[in-house]
Order: C-alpha cells, then sequence, then structure tokens
C-alpha cells in the first residue's frame, strides 16, 4: 500500500489557495521535496500529435478476490485485500492495489480537463509503480460506479466489505493508451510510475459524478 498510505494519513490540500494546496506540497514535510524539485511530475497534458502509437504491450490479468470500500477524504477508493490480479506489461507483472475517483481528471489531453478521472493502481513485486487512468465525460451510467452507488451513500469511517469483485468489472483498458513515466500524483509524489492513460473516454451519469463529489473533502 506504499502508493496511498502517505495520502490518507497526512493532510494536504488540492487547491492553490490552501496553504498546504499542490504549490506547498514540497515545502510540507522533507520527505515531499520531490514534489517541487521533480523532473518527471504527473499529472501531464497530453499533447496527441506529439505522441507516437505503437501496438500496446499491456495485458490484463484480473482476477475476483475481497474488496473494501474506503473514503480517504481526498478520494472514494476500492482497495483489494487479497490478490486480485493485475496487468502485464512488457513482461513485468504488477499487481492490483486499490483504484479512486479524482473530480474533475487531473490528467488533460490537448488542454481539455475531463469530468473525472479514475486511477487503477498496481505495484510490482520490486515495488515498481503502474497506473492506469481512464478519463470520464458526462453520458450515461458507469455501470462500475453504478454497483457502488447505494453504498457511497452510506459510506462511512470504517468502511464496507464489497465482497470478491473483479477489476474486470470496470472495463477501462483500451487498445489505445498514451503512456510515459511520471510520479504520483499525491505527496510523496514519487517518481518512476508507469503511467497508462487510456485514450477511449468513459461516460458518467452527471448524479454519480456529484455523488463521488460530495463523499469528498477535495
Amino acid at each position: 500500500m506504499t502508493i496511498y498510505l502517505t495520502a490518507q494519513t497526512l493532510h494536504f490540500g488540492y487547491s492553490e489557495q490552501d496553504p498546504s494546496g499542490p504549490g506547498k506540497w514540497g515545502s510540507l514535510r522533507p520527505e515531499w521535496k520531490t514534489c517541487s524539485t521533480g523532473k518527471q511530475q504527473s499529472p501531464i497534458d497530453i499533447n496527441v500529435k506529439q505522441a507516437k502509437f505503437q501496438p500496446d504491450e499491456l495485458k490484463a490479468v484480473y482476477k475476483h478476490a475481497p474488496a473494501k470500500l474506503v473514503n480517504r477524504d481526498h478520494a472514494i477508493s476500492v482497495e483489494w485485500l487479497e490478490d486480485a490480479g493485475g496487468i502485464e506489461i512488457k513482461g513485468v507483472l504488477y499487481n492490483l492495489i486499490q483504484c479512486h475517483w479524482h473530480t474533475p481528471s487531473e490528467h488533460t489531453i490537448d488542454g481539455v480537463r475531463f469530468d473525472a478521472e479514475l486511477h487503477i493502481v498496481h505495484k510490482s513485486d520490486a515495488n515498481q509503480k503502474a497506473v492506469i487512468s481512464c478519463l470520464h465525460k458526462i453520458g450515461e451510467s458507469d455501470p462500475f460506479i453504478g454497483n457502488l452507488t447505494d453504498k457511497i451513500k452510506v459510506l462511512g469511517p470504517e468502511g464496507i466489505d464489497l465482497g470478491r469483485i473483479s477489476a474486470n468489472s470496470i472495463k477501462c483498458v483500451s487498445k489505445r493508451n498514451f503512456r510515459y513515466m511520471g510520479s504520483l500524483t499525491t505527496p510523496p509524489c514519487d517518481e518512476e510510475v508507469l503511467w497508462t492513460v487510456t485514450e477511449k473516454t468513459r461516460p458518467v451519469a452527471a448524479d454519480q459524478l456529484q455523488l463521488l463529489k460530495g463523499a469528498l473533502k477535495e
């Protein structure tokens, strides 16, 4: 859980007007200095004309495993409690850890920001990190969020067990993706994170978006 523990236990803000906002992250704690000094920081604006498309080597090998729905204040998170499979990229297996949403999106494409962004977080046995980013536009309901709606409405600090679920139900992986080396988008902003941002956007209903926003302290 290295990817998310710092973000869930230590306070930081998202607004630039906040004394603990993104522009100040690097000075809040010594171990967060990469947020200010890093050279491969995420999120980024993706320039489609400069992107080079190649056959994608990402293979999803997810499987059902016990999971829990948790409100981490800055994100609604689904956290898998046992081996839930993962993804393979260039022969490296990255184990599924959790997924969470940001509203609006953190990444932009050709300067366009989207209504929401889902991050599916993975980590290899060698502690290499890989995140799949799925961008959302207002439209039809998202089935994965739909299955969580009733639970999000009553979600408390203790979280809610979801039983055995698979990330295959998210249906985020696409045939054409943008890939780059970046960082965690929250403190400590560690770099050498392999990002896969899907080119195809997914719809999310307006009421689902409001549900996610209403549950957060962002």
